[in-house]
């Protein structure tokens, strides 16, 4: 499985392998790839988003809080709960779908989460690089639609300390669980490195795919059905909590 973010990195590679596996894309992602499933946590993101969102016709994840719009009249929305703010301590990693995320303030790492929870047995992650800030210093384009145009934040800011050890620790949860986690990043300098996450090219990663999961979109459960099934979802209402909790009404928006 693999989590797309919105870095200029999706600009830098042939994401068109990515179409024989399972994929989370985030955010603005559909404006240059269309995901299996889309993740959205960001009132200006489905805002601006609108019309690429109202198309989207797979599973669209995003948290318990969002507030109240569009997106819970659509039937493919589905819903993950957030714990509180990240701690200062040991992290406590959720341990089944219908666990709480970790609420480390970034989309990416719920869809890092759920894709783990879900039970990938390898997971790659581009466009998550952390770089807008760095980019934004030296007057260069900060998003794949490559016109260096800035949008309103969604929060989640750039690199720091706790999102270094989030990342890192997420590597050694993740193998806990029998995933392997790879950065799929054409970049070889920008903060996601940090992490130390071992390097692959998104051709590697989908070569290494094993013939099932590259069959997977052929075969006779393709569509939301089996997607929802893979990440241990429900249909919006009827799961008491986790991947499937019911939105319930109003919340704040996660950046």
């Amino acid at each position: 499985m693999v989590v797309l973010g919105n870095s200029p990195a999706l600009a830098a590679v042939d994401l068109t392998p990515l179409r024989r596996i399972w994929t989370i894309g985030l955010n603005r992602v559909c404006r240059i790839f269309r995901p299996d499933v889309l993740l959205l946590t960001d009132m200006p993101i489905v805002t601006e988003e609108a019309s690429d969102i109202r198309c989207h016709t797979g599973p669209i994840l995003t948290w318990h809080g969002l507030r109240r719009c569009y997106v819970h009249e659509m039937s493919n929305a589905r819903y993950f709960e957030l714990a509180g703010s990240m701690p200062r301590g040991a992290l406590r990693w959720p341990e089944e779908n219908a666990g709480r995320i970790i609420r480390e303030g970034t989309t990416s790492a719920y869809a890092m989460q759920i894709a783990v929870l879900a039970g990938a047995s390898r997971l790659g992650i581009i466009g998550v690089d952390f770089s807008a800030p760095d980019l934004r210093s030296k007057r260069r384009d900060t998003h794949f639609y490559g016109d260096g145009r800035l949008v309103r934040s969604t929060g989640g800011g750039g690199w720091s300390p706790r999102r270094e050890r989030f990342h890192k620790e997420l590597l050694t949860w993740a193998a806990s669980r029998g995933c392997a986690c790879f950065n799929l990043s054409p970049f070889d300098d920008t903060p996601i490195h940090r992490a130390g996450w071992p390097k692959m090219t998104v051709a590697e990663f989908v070569a290494g795919a094993s013939p099932a999961q590259r069959e997977a979109l052929d075969g006779p459960e393709e569509g939301v059905g089996a997607v929802v099934e893979i990440l241990g979802g429900e249909v919006a209402g009827d799961a008491e909590d986790g991947v499937g909790v019911p939105a319930p009404g109003a919340g704040v928006d996660e950046g």
